[in-house]
């Protein structure tokens, strides 16, 4: 391997690094930290995957609805003023187009309804509400149901939007920070190029195929010159083709990796072929 073929292969990793790290660390920060409100059938699907609860009731996930406990997740039921539990133990007539299954019987159901005014929400919870929905047969105007699921039904049931949700979050959080310092770099290149091409099967060819509105099989019908249409699915793609290529790289020299796990030693052993040329 000559000298310019090494460097570069121990450079290029660097700036792939920082155009991810940078990207994914910001973009994990918006969702962990950052708060928007929902209102109507969102904050109902929320308050029935124990994220939000009406005002007044208490929520299974704690009062800031962060990151669930296990034991919050465990709960089949959010807990209820004693005033309200025999209407608590009614199953509703029928669940909302909007939930991805129904309530147990013996678990409180909410309805638009119940949050007539905005219900403050962590951004990592549109990602909830993302795969909810995408567990769903949507129907059309006609009230005709779609051909295909985005999701598997079984991963709307609770508590796996949530569970997913966060997921997806503390990867790009945490996969962001350590790609950009260079530790553990393949396997969390791999989880955010999982984690994007999830992405873009969501929010871009997944709904073209569902509503049977694609070009080239499955690209969405945005007009050719239509650079803002494209411009988010470019960005996708673009960092999924960056993590898949640091994942083949590695994380180069200059890294963490670099440090603890490249093999140490004296200048690196001259080939048989050069020996005998000098020889």
């Amino acid at each position: 391997m000559s000298a310019r073929h090494g460097s570069g292969s121990s450079i290029a990793p660097i700036f792939l690094r920082l155009c991810l790290g940078i990207t994914f660390v910001w973009a994990g920060l918006g969702k962990v930290m950052n708060e928007s409100s929902v209102s109507g059938d969102s904050a109902a699907v929320l308050a029935n995957m124990g994220v939000i609860a009406p005002a007044g009731k208490p929520t299974t996930m704690g009062e800031s609805a962060g990151i669930p406990t296990l034991m919050a997740l465990a709960q089949d039921q959010p807990k209820e003023p004693a005033a309200k539990e025999p209407a608590a133990k009614e199953p509703p007539a029928s669940a909302p187009a909007s939930t991805p299954a129904p309530a147990p019987a013996n678990q409180t159901h909410y309805t638009a309804a119940d949050f007539p005014e905005p219900v403050k929400i962590k951004n990592v919870h549109f990602i909830t509400l993302m795969v909810a929905k995408a567990t769903v047969v949507p129907t059309d105007e006609k009230g005709e149901p779609a051909k295909m699921r985005l999701l598997p039904g079984a991963l709307g049931q609770r508590p796996w939007p949530v569970v997913l949700a966060w997921g997806a979050a503390i990867t790009e959080l945490v996969g962001g920070a350590m790609i950009l310092v260079g530790l553990f770099t393949r396997f969390w290149a791999l989880g955010l190029a999982v984690v994007m091409g999830v992405a873009m099967w969501l929010t871009q060819f997944g709904p073209a195929i569902q509503a049977g509105t694609t070009q080239l099989l499955f690209l969405p019908q945005y007009p050719a010159k239509d650079v803002q249409a494209w411009m988010p699915l470019f960005w996708q793609f673009s960092l999924t083709c960056s993590a898949l290529a640091v994942l083949c790289l590695g994380a180069g020299a200059l890294s963490l990796d670099g440090l603890f796990f490249m093999k140490s030693g004296g200048p690196a052993a001259k080939p048989p072929a050069e020996k005998a040329a000098q020889g």
